[in-house]
């Protein structure tokens, strides 16, 4: 008999250009092709990414203060 085998769900955020999201595509394929879960529900996420970049300052400090919130939301 197998044992039951928990799927990992993964939330991903984007923020930025076109290069973003396609990358971000390109995750949440590796994501589903090693048997996880690219779930649109953040709260039932097991990992949450979020993948930006930072070119700009105001960018910058919004990532910053997502985080922040993220962190605030969801680490003990």
């Amino acid at each position: 008999m197998h044992e039951a085998r928990n799927t990992l769900k993964v939330y991903v955020e984007t923020y930025g250009c076109a290069l973003n999201r396609a990358d971000s595509l390109i995750m949440m394929s590796e994501i589903e092709r090693i048997g996880g879960l690219v779930t649109q529900n953040i709260d039932e996420a097991d990992v949450i990414i979020i993948n930006t970049c930072i070119v700009r300052r105001e960018t910058e400090e919004r990532m910053i203060l997502r985080l922040k919130e993220l962190r605030s939301r969801y680490v003990p």
